[in-house]
């Protein structure tokens, strides 16, 4: 499978995402790691981190948290940021999914504030997920 072929969504700039470098998770088997999920996500770094090297992802969403490990699969230079985009997938299809679920969250949360800041409209969380699932949920990526 090469990096066209996979989905990767977008983590939005304006929602935190931390990330360290870390050992490969125990709890990923070599099938895992040569059969990792398809979808993955994408998000900028001001360094550049190598492919197949594993990293601890925590992404604050409102009053929760998500955390995992995913791998590199591709790091680029964004020559007019001066930073990369960093391509990682994960080890099974379950923590894609709940990446995927909180990514879409994420995205909820940029609407509201852009609502907010655009339109001077608050919009409670409910409010601002049936909009933006009215409008945008039918093109977010899925999982591949």
């Amino acid at each position: 499978m090469t990096i066209v072929d996979r989905q990767y969504i977008r983590h939005p700039s304006e929602i935190p995402l931390e990330y360290r470098i870390t050992e490969t998770p125990p709890y990923c088997s070599m099938d895992y790691i040569n059969n990792a999920s398809g979808g993955g996500l994408r998000f900028h770094s001001n360094s550049y981190i190598a492919p197949d090297k594993w990293v601890h992802l925590y992404i604050p969403c409102n009053d929760n948290y998500f955390e995992t490990d995913a791998q590199v699969r591709w790091c680029e230079i964004i020559e007019s940021e001066k930073n990369y985009d960093v391509g990682v997938s994960f080890c099974n299809s379950n923590k894609a999914f709940s990446a995927r679920m909180v990514e879409q969250i994420c995205y909820i949360e940029e609407y509201r504030q852009k609502i907010k800041k655009k339109e001077g409209r608050e919009l409670s969380s409910d409010q601002a997920a049936a909009e933006w699932i009215d409008k945008y949920a039918g093109d977010f990526p899925e999982n591949s």
